[in-house]
């Protein structure tokens, strides 16, 4: 584990540091059993929940009452994620970590779920769907999202000021709202967005508290609105 916690200490590019990331947890995991790992992911649950804004998880209670979904992609670990959003009707896709006879095996399982990985772990979940969907709207915070978000008819970026000009020289057609949104206040508080958020735009949670998109998925009453934008077609 110490060559990956260093080269997370020195710096690297945006591949390598989420590479290390999941070499140290999956090495931190090994021969670790699920029960063995619980009274971790309550801990991470509990420093988790309270960052979730209560309009986000009034609108995703909302979106599943009316029969919709909630997919939520991550680069972070499945395991804690999901632990984390147990209480709300959502799926969780993230990085995974292999197991053998019940335990850890130390191993990541894949390429895990960082940036354009995303995409097929994307994919993988639409196959396992009765109906073929199509790509509505994504949201995100990280331009390595980037490669997933361009599933999407359309695109919604959640960013500081300092960001935009990336942003928008990346995805010149992708939406975007800035402000306030680090400080706390929610994303209808910004001052001036650079582009308008959709009249469906949702006041999102903190990013790193919940996931990296956010869409509609329309058509069918038990599909709905997930994180990446997905909807069956007609």
């Amino acid at each position: 584990m110490l060559v990956p916690l260093l080269r997370l200490a020195v710096g690297g590019n945006e591949e390598r540091i989420p590479r290390a990331k999941d070499r140290c947890v999956a090495g931190s995991l090994r021969g670790l059993s699920d029960e063995q790992v619980r009274p971790t992911l309550q801990r991470y649950r509990n420093d988790v929940v309270p960052l979730i804004r209560p309009e986000l998880a009034d609108l995703m209670r909302e979106r599943a009452a009316a029969g919709q979904t909630v997919l939520v992609v991550t680069a972070s670990a499945e395991l804690a994620v999901r632990e984390a959003l147990r209480d709300f009707p959502v799926t969780v896709l993230g990085t995974r970590f292999a197991a053998r006879d019940g335990r850890f095996t130390g191993a990541v399982e894949g390429a895990g779920c960082y940036g354009a990985a995303k995409v097929p772990r994307t994919h993988a979940w639409v196959n396992r769907q009765p109906a073929p969907p199509r790509f509505v709207e994504a949201w995100s915070d990280a331009l390595s999202d980037l490669p997933m978000l361009e599933l999407a008819e359309k695109r919604v970026w959640v960013c500081r000021e300092a960001q935009v000009a990336r942003i928008r020289e990346r995805d010149p057609q992708g939406e975007i709202v800035w402000g306030r949104v680090w400080g706390g206040e929610p994303v209808t508080d910004c001052e001036e967005p650079v582009l308008p958020p959709s009249p469906r735009a949702p006041v999102i949670a903190r990013p790193e508290a919940v996931a990296k998109a956010a869409a509609n998925w329309r058509g069918s009453p038990r599909a709905g609105w997930i994180a990446t934008g997905l909807r069956p077609s007609r």
